[in-house]
């Protein structure tokens, strides 16, 4: 049996973001996002999502070479 939402919540452990990046970005709570994911999701919302991913992928990346860099 697989779960809902299988494949967003695997693409959000692949980018190495946690929930709480992905739903900053989305401009939700961490446990709306919870919900949502949860539930039967829309194309739109998918995309939404996993677009979202990639964007806190990206914020994690410059946020840590800023610090490397001591910005």
């Amino acid at each position: 049996m697989t779960t809902r939402n299988e494949e967003i919540k695997a693409a959000i452990k692949a980018a190495g973001v946690y929930h709480y990046e992905v739903a900053e970005v989305l401009g939700i709570s961490e446990n709306y996002l919870s919900s949502l994911l949860h539930r039967r999701l829309s194309d739109h919302q998918k995309k939404s999502i996993v677009d979202a991913i990639q964007t806190a992928r990206i914020n994690r990346a410059t946020e840590e070479e800023e610090e490397e860099q001591g910005l």
